[in-house]
């Protein structure tokens, strides 16, 4: 019976540590991917109370109805100043801090950390 092993498989390299080579230059925060999901409504009052309680930043994916059958999503990064109220209304404050948005909770889509 013969050895496979001995005469075909290549040895391991002994540096198996951080390969900072296989990383990408311009990593990005924000999984495109997410932003075309629709997250279910309990998460995104979870989410979205956790990211208020902690103050972080977060992208999220609105969607605004334009006319009777048309809507258009947004993507948006900022902060929740508040927690989901009782209406399930929250407010949303953009990154650069010049607007101010009050959102009903169905309105956001997804809700993603960034990094």
């Amino acid at each position: 019976m013969e050895n496979y092993y001995t005469e075909y498989s290549h040895p391991t390299p002994l540096n198996t540590g951080n390969h900072s080579y296989n990383r990408k230059n311009n990593a990005t925060s924000v999984n495109p991917v997410l932003t075309e999901v629709v997250m279910p409504l309990y998460q995104v009052i979870r989410f979205a109370n956790q990211a208020a309680e902690r103050k972080q930043a977060v992208v999220i994916t609105v969607e605004y109805k334009l006319d009777d059958h048309t809507y258009t999503r947004s993507t948006m990064q900022g902060k929740f100043r508040s927690s989901v109220n009782k209406n399930k209304q929250i407010t949303f404050e953009s990154i650069n801090r010049k607007f101010l948005h009050f959102f009903n909770v169905e309105q956001i889509l997804s809700i993603q950390n960034v990094a």
